[in-house]
């Protein structure tokens, strides 16, 4: 492995350990909780069946002009 890899692995390493502190430190949760997991997760499933539901619209719509 090239030096500058070992090198960059180091250091995200390190970083990494050091927001593990930081937030150990704070004494509270720094994730999100299940309930804004699923608002997140239903608003992305409006969003895809609002884009789905659009295309199929303009397939529709098109379809008779194709050959």
């Amino acid at each position: 492995m090239p030096p500058e890899v070992s090198y960059v692995l180091a250091l995200i390493g390190v970083l990494r350990d050091r927001v593990r502190q930081r937030v150990e430190a704070q004494g509270r949760d720094a994730g999100l909780t299940t309930l804004e997991v699923a608002i997140i997760a239903g608003g992305l499933a409006l969003l895809a069946a609002g884009v789905i539901t659009a295309i199929t619209t303009a397939v529709n719509n098109r379809k008779g002009s194709i050959r």
